[in-house]
């Protein structure tokens, strides 16, 4: 198990260079291997200052050298309204798969 964290500072400067907006986004990592070849890594993205949250996980499996499957889940809330309303949500699948060795 691998735990992360990355800090970003992002800053909105105005045309006479003076700064309009300063956001502090946090995103925490987790990355843990199930077993071998089969991996799962989940981060958060909250930022406090818009109130949009994401979640993104993500399932990958190297079945065979030089071919994975991957199943990944994103999902933004938004909490403006104080009720956490989920704004968007996408579940992919993938599959790479190396033919000819």
């Amino acid at each position: 198990m691998n735990l992360e964290l990355s800090i970003n500072n992002t800053i909105e400067w105005r045309p006479d260079g003076s700064i309009e907006k300063s956001s502090w986004v946090f995103r925490p990592i987790v990355q843990w291997t199930l077993i071998k070849d089969l991996h799962l890594h989940i981060y958060i993205e909250p930022n406090t200052d818009t109130h949009i949250y994401s979640l993104n996980t993500l399932l990958s499996w190297n079945f065979r050298p030089k071919s994975w499957i991957y199943l990944a889940l994103n999902e933004v809330r938004d909490n403006k309204n104080g009720n956490m309303q989920t704004k968007e949500r996408i579940f992919i699948l993938k599959v790479k798969n190396l033919f000819f060795m």
